[in-house]
């Protein structure tokens, strides 16, 4: 009977070394194999996808204010007045404001950092008192960048110049603005007379947008020579920084915004009249 038993194994089993215990391991073993290049292909993935988070650029994953600076130059009869600018996120919309009482002499801004600025339209903006003008540009670089941007005045004029300059990480770089506010920002002007120092009056204007995600802007300037401190009004925009003749300040929104009234207290140190300009702009998401 167990001669039988060997002879009708050998003869059922078409190759022998797979028959008996052989055939038991040999079935499991294409799984083995399977297993262990599903987890070599699962560890390349993850390599790769390390390699690629570390080489890949800071890209800016929402709106915000990036890295600003401001500055007051006092100029006789010509120059120039600078800020430098530090970032920490790539492809940022660099903004600079610039308040100047030299009509009719204009202000310019060159290319700086291999940057060209473009004027905003709708401005300079003349207040009847004194000039306002914004600039932009798109910061192509793949990782932050620091830039140092000089304006200057024509011969001939003889005023206080104020730069504030700041990036604006997240927004579109090739049309940073709110399709409502393409041919211009909005504007405002006005003076206060505060019988007593301290005091305040606020600077306002309206701002309305399109897109649901915008991140409001609002650059405030005065004609005060005794100087001017500013600060946030109640749910208008926080401050980005001020000079002593202007100040910036932004806001995040989530809806569109229908006269939504933005601005900034003006807080001067002596009594008298002050006048004031306003811009209120509005950058989008890219």
């Amino acid at each position: 009977m167990h001669s039988a038993i060997q002879y009708l194994l050998s003869t059922t089993c078409v190759r022998p070394n797979l028959c008996g215990s052989e055939l038991f391991f040999r079935k499991r073993k294409p799984i083995s194999v399977l297993l262990s290049v599903f987890l070599l292909a699962l560890l390349g993935v993850m390599l790769l996808l390390t390699a690629t988070n570390l080489i890949q650029p800071a890209y800016a994953t929402s709106l915000g204010i990036d890295g600003y600076d401001s500055n007051d130059c006092s100029i006789s009869t010509s120059g120039s007045c600078s800020v430098s600018l530090t970032t920490t996120k790539a492809n940022d919309v660099v903004l600079v404001f610039a308040f100047f009482a030299c009509s009719p002499c204009t202000f310019s801004l060159p290319t700086a950092f291999r940057l060209t600025f473009t004027v905003r339209a709708g401005t300079p903006y003349d207040t009847g008192h004194f000039l306002m003008g914004e600039w932009w540009a798109s910061v192509s670089t793949p990782s932050p960048f620091s830039i140092s941007v000089e304006g200057s005045i024509c011969s001939g004029c003889s005023a206080y110049l104020s730069l504030i300059a700041f990036g604006v990480s997240g927004a579109d770089t090739d049309n940073p603005f709110d399709p409502s506010l393409t041919s211009s920002p909005a504007t405002n002007s006005g003076s206060c007379a505060p019988s007593s120092s301290p005091s305040t009056c606020t600077a306002s204007v309206t701002v309305s947008t399109w897109n649901a995600d915008d991140i409001i802007l609002s650059f405030v300037g005065t004609r005060q020579t005794v100087g001017v401190s500013f600060s946030a009004c109640a749910g208008t925009p926080f401050m980005i920084t001020s000079t002593t003749f202007a100040g910036a300040g932004s806001k995040l929104v989530s809806s569109t915004q229908v006269r939504l009234s933005v601005g900034l207290s003006l807080n001067p140190d002596s009594p008298g009249t002050l006048n004031w300009g306003i811009f209120g702009d509005a950058a989008r998401a890219g």
